[in-house]
Protein backbone atom coordinates (compact mmCIF):
# COMPACT_ATOMS: atom_id res chain seq x y z
CA UNK A 1 0.00 0.00 0.00
CA UNK A 2 2.56 2.77 0.91
CA UNK A 3 4.34 1.18 -2.24
CA UNK A 4 1.11 2.11 -4.23
CA UNK A 5 1.19 5.71 -2.40
CA UNK A 6 4.95 6.79 -3.02
CA UNK A 7 4.50 6.00 -6.69
CA UNK A 8 1.17 7.85 -7.05
CA UNK A 9 2.73 10.91 -4.96
CA UNK A 10 5.81 10.83 -7.67
CA UNK A 11 3.66 10.80 -10.45
CA UNK A 12 1.22 13.99 -9.52
CA UNK A 13 3.98 16.31 -8.24
CA UNK A 14 5.46 16.58 -11.72
CA UNK A 15 1.91 17.31 -13.55
CA UNK A 16 1.11 19.75 -10.01
CA UNK A 17 4.42 21.59 -10.19
CA UNK A 18 3.87 22.49 -13.77
CA UNK A 19 0.36 23.52 -13.66
CA UNK A 20 1.62 25.86 -11.08
CA UNK A 21 4.19 27.47 -12.90
CA UNK A 22 1.86 27.53 -16.00
CA UNK A 23 -0.48 29.32 -13.86
CA UNK A 24 2.24 31.71 -12.66
CA UNK A 25 3.34 32.47 -16.24
CA UNK A 26 -0.01 34.43 -16.88
CA UNK A 27 -0.62 37.92 -14.71
CA UNK A 28 -3.98 39.03 -13.93
CA UNK A 29 -6.19 41.73 -16.50
CA UNK A 30 -7.07 44.06 -13.35
CA UNK A 31 -9.88 45.96 -13.23
CA UNK A 32 -9.37 49.99 -12.67
CA UNK A 33 -11.17 52.52 -13.19
CA UNK A 34 -10.30 56.41 -13.39
CA UNK A 35 -7.31 55.67 -15.37
CA UNK A 36 -5.92 58.65 -17.20
CA UNK A 37 -3.03 58.41 -20.03
CA UNK A 38 -0.10 60.74 -18.65
CA UNK A 39 2.36 58.49 -17.95
CA UNK A 40 1.65 58.96 -14.12
CA UNK A 41 0.70 55.64 -13.08
CA UNK A 42 -0.13 57.23 -9.08
CA UNK A 43 -3.73 56.12 -10.57
CA UNK A 44 -2.77 52.40 -10.56
CA UNK A 45 -2.56 52.34 -7.30
CA UNK A 46 0.40 50.08 -7.01
CA UNK A 47 -1.23 47.77 -8.66
CA UNK A 48 1.95 47.04 -11.13
CA UNK A 49 3.48 43.61 -11.12
CA UNK A 50 7.22 43.10 -10.32
CA UNK A 51 7.54 46.66 -8.46
CA UNK A 52 10.79 46.04 -6.77
CA UNK A 53 12.80 45.02 -10.23
CA UNK A 54 15.50 47.34 -11.24
CA UNK A 55 14.43 45.93 -14.44
CA UNK A 56 10.89 46.98 -15.40
CA UNK A 57 7.36 46.67 -13.99
CA UNK A 58 3.89 45.93 -15.83
CA UNK A 59 0.44 45.54 -15.71
CA UNK A 60 -2.96 45.23 -18.12
CA UNK A 61 -6.71 46.44 -16.50
CA UNK A 62 -9.61 46.97 -18.30
CA UNK A 63 -13.00 48.75 -17.13
CA UNK A 64 -14.83 47.09 -19.33
CA UNK A 65 -14.96 49.63 -21.64
CA UNK A 66 -11.19 49.94 -22.55
CA UNK A 67 -8.01 47.74 -22.42
CA UNK A 68 -4.79 49.50 -20.25
CA UNK A 69 -1.50 49.15 -20.28
CA UNK A 70 1.18 50.61 -18.17
CA UNK A 71 5.18 49.93 -17.80
CA UNK A 72 7.97 51.08 -15.94
CA UNK A 73 11.54 50.73 -17.38
CA UNK A 74 14.52 51.50 -15.15
CA UNK A 75 17.26 49.33 -16.68
CA UNK A 76 18.86 51.72 -19.08
CA UNK A 77 19.84 49.21 -21.75
CA UNK A 78 16.03 48.56 -22.06
CA UNK A 79 15.08 51.78 -22.01
CA UNK A 80 17.45 52.42 -25.07
CA UNK A 81 15.58 49.71 -26.60
CA UNK A 82 12.32 50.16 -25.90
CA UNK A 83 12.95 53.91 -27.57
CA UNK A 84 14.70 52.49 -30.35
CA UNK A 85 12.08 49.95 -30.81
CA UNK A 86 9.21 51.08 -29.03
CA UNK A 87 7.02 48.98 -26.50
CA UNK A 88 4.68 46.20 -27.66
CA UNK A 89 1.17 45.71 -26.72
CA UNK A 90 -0.88 42.74 -28.32
CA UNK A 91 -4.58 41.72 -27.59
CA UNK A 92 -5.56 38.57 -28.37
CA UNK A 93 -8.78 37.80 -29.43
CA UNK A 94 -9.03 34.32 -27.51
CA UNK A 95 -7.45 32.79 -24.51
CA UNK A 96 -4.50 32.01 -26.61
CA UNK A 97 -1.39 33.11 -27.31
CA UNK A 98 -1.52 34.47 -30.49
CA UNK A 99 -1.02 37.91 -32.59
CA UNK A 100 -3.85 39.75 -31.89
CA UNK A 101 -4.52 43.85 -31.73
CA UNK A 102 -1.16 45.45 -31.68
CA UNK A 103 -0.18 48.69 -30.94
CA UNK A 104 3.44 49.70 -31.02
CA UNK A 105 5.04 53.20 -29.19
CA UNK A 106 7.51 54.57 -29.35
CA UNK A 107 9.38 54.02 -32.85
CA UNK A 108 11.69 56.51 -34.59
CA UNK A 109 14.61 56.74 -36.78
CA UNK A 110 16.86 56.77 -34.15
CA UNK A 111 20.30 57.91 -36.20
CA UNK A 112 20.07 61.77 -34.34
CA UNK A 113 20.24 59.65 -30.71
CA UNK A 114 23.48 57.28 -31.76
CA UNK A 115 25.31 60.49 -32.50
CA UNK A 116 24.56 62.27 -29.77
CA UNK A 117 25.09 59.42 -27.06
CA UNK A 118 28.57 59.05 -28.83
CA UNK A 119 29.28 62.91 -28.23
CA UNK A 120 28.05 62.44 -24.15
CA UNK A 121 27.05 58.64 -23.33
CA UNK A 122 24.83 60.09 -20.13
CA UNK A 123 23.61 63.89 -21.22
CA UNK A 124 23.46 62.58 -24.82
CA UNK A 125 20.99 60.06 -24.14
CA UNK A 126 18.93 61.35 -21.42
CA UNK A 127 18.44 65.08 -23.79
CA UNK A 128 17.68 63.30 -27.17
CA UNK A 129 15.36 60.62 -25.37
CA UNK A 130 13.41 63.46 -24.11
CA UNK A 131 13.17 64.82 -27.56
CA UNK A 132 12.07 61.84 -29.38
CA UNK A 133 9.26 61.21 -26.92
CA UNK A 134 7.88 64.46 -27.71
CA UNK A 135 8.33 65.00 -30.77
CA UNK A 136 6.50 61.35 -31.72
CA UNK A 137 3.54 62.05 -34.05
CA UNK A 138 1.59 58.66 -33.94
CA UNK A 139 1.68 54.80 -32.75
CA UNK A 140 1.81 51.29 -35.29
CA UNK A 141 -1.13 50.02 -35.31
CA UNK A 142 -2.23 46.28 -36.76
CA UNK A 143 -4.91 43.87 -36.56
CA UNK A 144 -7.79 46.33 -35.05
CA UNK A 145 -11.18 46.01 -36.40
CA UNK A 146 -11.88 49.67 -38.89
CA UNK A 147 -8.53 50.44 -38.08
CA UNK A 148 -6.00 50.46 -40.65
CA UNK A 149 -2.78 49.12 -40.21
CA UNK A 150 -0.12 51.49 -40.31
CA UNK A 151 1.07 54.37 -38.98
CA UNK A 152 -1.76 56.34 -37.18
CA UNK A 153 -1.74 59.65 -35.37
CA UNK A 154 -1.47 60.09 -31.77
CA UNK A 155 -4.93 62.54 -32.02
CA UNK A 156 -7.11 59.97 -33.75
CA UNK A 157 -10.48 59.20 -33.72
CA UNK A 158 -10.48 56.08 -32.46
CA UNK A 159 -9.42 57.08 -29.19
CA UNK A 160 -6.58 55.02 -29.04
CA UNK A 161 -3.44 56.40 -26.85
CA UNK A 162 -0.34 55.83 -25.68
CA UNK A 163 2.30 58.17 -24.05
CA UNK A 164 5.73 57.63 -22.96
CA UNK A 165 7.38 60.08 -20.66
CA UNK A 166 10.90 60.00 -18.54
CA UNK A 167 10.64 60.79 -14.63
CA UNK A 168 12.48 62.29 -12.14
CA UNK A 169 14.29 59.47 -11.26
CA UNK A 170 15.43 58.45 -15.04
CA UNK A 171 12.68 55.69 -15.96
CA UNK A 172 10.90 55.24 -18.37
CA UNK A 173 6.94 55.46 -17.65
CA UNK A 174 4.48 54.13 -20.24
CA UNK A 175 0.96 53.96 -20.67
CA UNK A 176 -1.60 52.81 -23.25
CA UNK A 177 -5.71 53.06 -23.81
CA UNK A 178 -7.42 51.59 -26.34
CA UNK A 179 -11.78 50.67 -26.73
CA UNK A 180 -12.85 47.33 -26.56
CA UNK A 181 -15.25 47.92 -29.05
CA UNK A 182 -12.03 48.21 -31.79
CA UNK A 183 -11.65 44.38 -31.17
CA UNK A 184 -13.24 41.72 -32.14
CA UNK A 185 -12.99 38.97 -29.61
CA UNK A 186 -13.88 35.31 -29.54
CA UNK A 187 -14.20 35.02 -26.41
CA UNK A 188 -14.98 37.05 -22.89
CA UNK A 189 -11.62 35.47 -21.31
CA UNK A 190 -8.84 36.43 -23.34
CA UNK A 191 -5.18 37.15 -23.13
CA UNK A 192 -2.44 40.11 -24.07
CA UNK A 193 1.19 40.83 -23.93
CA UNK A 194 3.20 43.57 -23.24
CA UNK A 195 6.44 43.57 -24.66
CA UNK A 196 9.81 45.52 -25.05
CA UNK A 197 10.55 44.78 -28.62
CA UNK A 198 14.61 43.98 -27.99
CA UNK A 199 16.69 42.42 -30.37
CA UNK A 200 16.27 39.68 -28.35
CA UNK A 201 12.46 39.36 -28.54
CA UNK A 202 12.68 40.33 -32.46
CA UNK A 203 14.69 37.44 -32.81
CA UNK A 204 12.58 34.79 -31.10
CA UNK A 205 9.79 36.05 -33.26
CA UNK A 206 11.38 35.69 -35.88
CA UNK A 207 11.89 31.73 -35.36
CA UNK A 208 8.80 31.15 -33.94
CA UNK A 209 7.52 32.66 -37.00
CA UNK A 210 9.32 30.60 -39.02
CA UNK A 211 8.60 27.24 -37.26
CA UNK A 212 4.87 27.97 -37.36
CA UNK A 213 5.23 28.25 -41.60
CA UNK A 214 6.84 24.98 -41.80
CA UNK A 215 10.15 26.97 -43.33
CA UNK A 216 13.19 24.46 -42.43
CA UNK A 217 16.44 25.95 -41.31
CA UNK A 218 18.55 22.82 -41.95
CA UNK A 219 22.01 23.03 -42.88
CA UNK A 220 21.79 27.03 -42.65
CA UNK A 221 24.15 28.55 -39.63
CA UNK A 222 22.14 30.69 -37.51
CA UNK A 223 24.04 33.02 -34.58
CA UNK A 224 22.70 32.21 -31.12
CA UNK A 225 21.44 35.37 -29.20
CA UNK A 226 20.49 35.33 -25.67
CA UNK A 227 18.79 37.25 -23.34
CA UNK A 228 20.75 40.49 -22.36
CA UNK A 229 18.30 41.01 -19.27
CA UNK A 230 18.20 39.02 -16.25
CA UNK A 231 14.06 39.03 -16.53
CA UNK A 232 12.09 38.13 -19.01
CA UNK A 233 11.19 41.28 -21.63
CA UNK A 234 7.45 39.89 -22.52
CA UNK A 235 5.19 39.01 -20.48
CA UNK A 236 1.51 37.95 -20.77
CA UNK A 237 -1.86 38.88 -19.25
CA UNK A 238 -5.34 36.80 -18.71
CA UNK A 239 -8.74 37.73 -17.49
CA UNK A 240 -12.44 38.59 -19.08
CA UNK A 241 -12.38 41.86 -20.40
CA UNK A 242 -16.59 41.84 -21.33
Amino acid sequence: MCKQYLLFVLFVIPFFLFAQKKKKDLYDIQHISGIIIDANIDDWENKLYNLKSDVWSYAVASDKTKIYAAVIIKDKKLMDEAIRNGILFNISYSDKKMDGARIIYPKFNLEKLENSIADDPEEGRTIVQEELLQSTKGYYVAGFDKVRDGLLARNNQYGIKALCKIDESGSLVYECEIPLHLIKFKTSTIVAQLAVNTLYFSRQKMSAGMRSSGYHTRGISKPTLKNPYTENTDVWFSGIIK
